[in-house]
């Protein structure tokens, strides 16, 4: 009766950690950062818009000059990727005559920590400019904006670019 009750344990201990093991495989997370220079930052409202679980979109302000987000999501087709808005702020003088404006981001999809995908551009702005010009250069740098950067997972190593 022991050694059955016993067997019995020692089955269900194994069941569990095999579920708790095949449970972590196939995780997919996509790691999202985007950073900017302080210049930007202290000047500008900047917006980062991703896509988050489900391929839902979420917009979050950022007031930091690195803005980082890690998305799970283990259905496919898996949609992820991330825009940005960069509006300078109102009624802003800044002290500086010169103004350092930068923007980079890097995503990256993994499978069970495995790196499947990465995409980064680490001169989405870079401009060294007046600050009585910030205005003029903003509005350049949004008629020549790139994003949105969304890509469509519709099986790992398939990916598509919307």
């Amino acid at each position: 009766m022991m050694k059955a009750k016993r067997t019995i344990q020692m089955a269900a201990m194994l069941a569990m950690t095999a579920l708790i093991f095949t449970s972590c495989i196939n995780e997919r997370v996509t790691d999202y950062r985007m950073s900017f220079s302080p210049d930007l930052i202290e000047t500008c409202d900047v917006t980062v818009i991703y896509k988050g679980e489900n391929g839902i979109e979420i917009a979050e302000n950022v007031t930091d000059t690195l803005w980082e987000k890690s998305i799970q999501n283990d259905t496919l087709p898996l949609i992820f990727g991330l825009d940005y808005k960069i509006e300078p702020k109102q009624g802003v003088n800044p002290e500086k005559e010169q103004l350092n404006l930068q923007a980079k981001y890097y995503i990256e999809l993994k499978r069970d920590k495995q790196v499947l995908f990465s995409s980064s551009n680490d001169g989405l702005i870079n401009e060294q400019v007046l600050a009585t010009q910030l205005d003029s250069v903003m509005q350049e740098v949004a008629k020549h904006h790139d994003g949105p950067f969304y890509f469509t997972a519709k099986k790992d190593g398939v990916w598509d670019m919307e």
